[in-house]
């Protein structure tokens, strides 16, 4: 529904077999002036008690909208027709407590108000974005791509204008991304920026929206963020995620979910188009067992990273050909398609644009160690893996992909 045309057209608001197969069982076939073919539009379901004609008690009816609508300049529809009718219920989904509007003939309204029109009461949400950074901006073109409506914020707006080209609204506040959100995703740098942007957008917020929290918080954290979803009735999905930049772009994700099984519905189409697969680690997200989980994948793949970056430094200061390492542990359980993909990064010189970047790997390092310490156990290569993030980072690599801590190893940025 983002086409504008300079002269009106037709358009066609759904995938139209379902009216018409309606129009084959009998319902009357109704014309739009100067259209010589059977409108057909959206067919959506909703349902709202109606009393029985003899004041008996209520019983809940199906309510069916079908709109024909034509574009206009400007992102803007007129409303050529609208059937309603009134039927049992029907066996297709819809959102509790839909209850669309009835527009009369002619009415202009914005696309983006079609759209929540239609959208909440098929299979399409309204889902707000917080954080178009590395991951976030890549979640949010996937779920545009599946049909969902997408209002995105960032701190930084620049990062998140290019979303627009792909048919996000870009908001300009907190508040104003979360207005009439069915679900709203944060992915931001950490749990005190993920609480402090949901603190912004409260104003907004719906009791009952589905909140799914995929910021890499920490295990604390995330009860200080339950903590708010429960003041504000928000359902709580601690939902972070495994992957970088490629399998994010891709849609490819590894969702790891926490929360109750009896809103998942709510939250299943957006892990459907962010993941390839979801793994669901409990009923109460409150607990934190995704997080838990992603702190522990996180504590591998970070000193995996940082094994590359010192193999790589060894080789140079003992004047060893990288790829003769990379021979003698050819097929063989030493090797990984994860050390080729760093070690190639950092010998390619292709630490930019980053794929996951130093400074969030030196954030989820610290918590890390932190979850260690709070649990009794000493983490020293997760330790050291932290120290040298950070040494990284101030060296000038913190925007680059997070195997630039392999300048770490050398005193200076230059000093590879």
């Amino acid at each position: 529904m983002r086409r504008s045309a300079p002269a009106p057209v037709l358009r066609r608001a759904s995938p139209p077999d379902e009216l018409e197969a309606s129009t084959r069982a009998g319902t009357p076939r109704s014309r739009a002036r100067g259209v010589g073919s059977t409108p057909r539009g959206r067919r959506v379901n909703s349902s709202r008690p109606v009393p029985e004609q003899n004041g008996g008690p209520q019983k809940r009816l199906d309510v069916l909208h079908a709109w024909l609508v034509e574009d206009l300049p400007g992102g803007r529809v007129r409303i050529l027709t609208q059937e309603t009718q009134i039927g049992e219920p029907a066996a297709a989904p819809r959102h509790p407590g839909a209850h669309p509007v009835a527009y009369r003939q002619g009415t202009v309204v914005t696309n983006d108000r079609m759209d929540q029109e239609v959208g909440i009461m098929t299979d399409k949400l309204t889902v707000s974005v917080l954080g178009t950074g590395i991951m976030g901006a890549a979640m949010a073109r996937n779920l545009v791509r599946a049909g969902h409506t997408v209002r995105a914020w960032n701190r930084s707006r620049d990062k998140a204008e290019p979303l627009a080209a792909d048919g996000a609204h870009i908001a300009g506040t907190p508040a104003e991304a979360v207005e009439g959100a069915d679900v709203v995703l944060t992915m931001l740098f950490d749990g005190a920026a993920a609480l402090d942007v949901m603190r912004q957008a409260a104003s907004a917020l719906r009791p009952g929206t589905a909140w799914v929290q995929s910021t890499t918080a920490g295990i604390e954290a995330i009860g200080e963020l339950a903590d708010f979803a429960r003041d504000k009735g928000l359902i709580f999905y601690d939902a972070p995620v495994l992957g970088t930049r490629q399998p994010a772009e891709a849609g490819q994700l590894l969702v790891l979910a926490a929360g109750p099984s009896d809103g998942r519905d709510a939250v299943t189409p957006v892990f459907d188009a962010v993941g390839s697969r979801t793994v669901w680690t409990g009923e109460d997200g409150a607990a934190g067992s995704a997080t838990r989980l992603k702190l522990v994948a996180n504590s591998w793949v970070l000193a995996a990273t940082n094994a590359t970056g010192e193999v790589l430094a060894l080789a140079k200061a003992l004047d060893v050909d990288p790829q003769s390492f990379f021979d003698a542990i050819e097929g063989g359980p030493l090797d990984m398609g994860y050390l080729r993909a760093k070690a190639g990064l950092i010998l390619d010189e292709k630490l930019s644009p980053a794929a996951f970047a130093v400074a969030t790997a030196a954030k989820d390092a610290r918590l890390i160690v932190e979850a260690g310490e709070r649990h009794g156990v000493r983490l020293d290569v997760a330790a050291a893996s932290a120290e040298r993030f950070a040494r990284a980072a101030a060296q000038g690599h913190a925007d680059e992909d997070m195997a630039a801590a392999y300048f770490a190893s050398f005193d200076e940025k230059g000093g590879a």
